[in-house]
């Protein structure tokens, strides 16, 4: 696929005092991690648990257990079938379940690809999937770079995990599939002040809390709209049907 130059995502960036000094245009595509990646935010509260217990172990030792004791068949079919899949795609070696014990066992598999998706590549992947669906409008101008890493003003480093542009307008999407604290949260606050960007237009996807509540709540004590992987597509859904609409109205995307 050839996509345009990003010349109004430049603009916009260079205009608010930032200077872009690398980025990728597209995700690495890997259809089998894709579809994985797909699968898993839209089940993410069955996989919330089993993901972020293999990746709190997997930089140590890649064999990891997870206890399903306690939750019954239909809760446990869902996490069975997704460990079969990642089996079967090569990102675990080894996978079993002792109904007995109601316990998992696996290996993750020792290569790059495998570390990869399963310490939070997975979520990247999928945001980059689910916001790739914005090149496919029509009649809409459409830019998209991945980990653009910038120079703010003061001169500060920043990496921008995806940055879009449609029809004019500036979308800025983060995922965090591990810990945060709160310099980060400021950081992306003091990001977006200075691009001048609405809620609307600036997202957080969280596979976790630090406490364990609702990304929203997040959302509002940091004035950012922040979601969970399972709610990405809505958003993305939202956000094309917006531009639908508004591309009717005026009859063109100049407007």
């Amino acid at each position: 696929m050839t996509l345009p130059p990003a010349s109004i995502i430049k603009r916009h960036l260079n205009g608010h005092g930032y200077e872009i000094l690398s980025h990728a245009r597209q995700h690495s595509v890997d259809p089998a991690l894709d579809t994985l990646a797909l699968l898993i935010a839209f089940h993410f509260p069955a996989y919330r648990e089993l993901l972020h217990h293999v990746r709190g172990n997997v930089r140590e030792k890649p064999g990891f257990y997870h206890d399903l004791g306690g939750s019954n068949s239909t809760q446990q079919r869902p996490i069975k079938d997704l460990c079969g899949l990642l089996r079967c795609n090569g990102v675990l070696s080894e996978y079993r379940w002792d109904k007995r014990t109601a316990r998992i066992f696996g290996i993750v598999a020792e290569n790059p690809r495998a570390m990869n998706f399963l310490t939070g590549g997975w979520l990247e992947r999928c945001l980059a999937v689910h916001v790739g669906s914005f090149l496919n409008l029509e009649a809409h101008r459409v830019e998209m770079l991945h980990n653009v890493k910038v120079m703010r003003p003061g001169r500060r480093e920043f990496e921008m995990d995806m940055v879009l542009a449609v029809d004019g307008t500036l979308y800025w999407w983060e995922a965090k599939s591990g810990g945060y604290d709160e310099t980060h949260l400021q950081r992306y606050r003091g990001v977006a002040t200075e691009l001048k960007l609405t809620p609307r237009q600036h997202f957080l996807v969280l596979a976790r809390t630090e406490d364990g509540s609702d990304p929203a709540q997040t959302g509002k004590r940091i004035g950012f709209s922040v979601i969970g992987p399972h709610q990405i597509s809505a958003h993305i859904w939202g956000i094309e049907e917006r531009h639908r609409v508004n591309g009717a109205a005026c009859g063109t995307v100049q407007c």
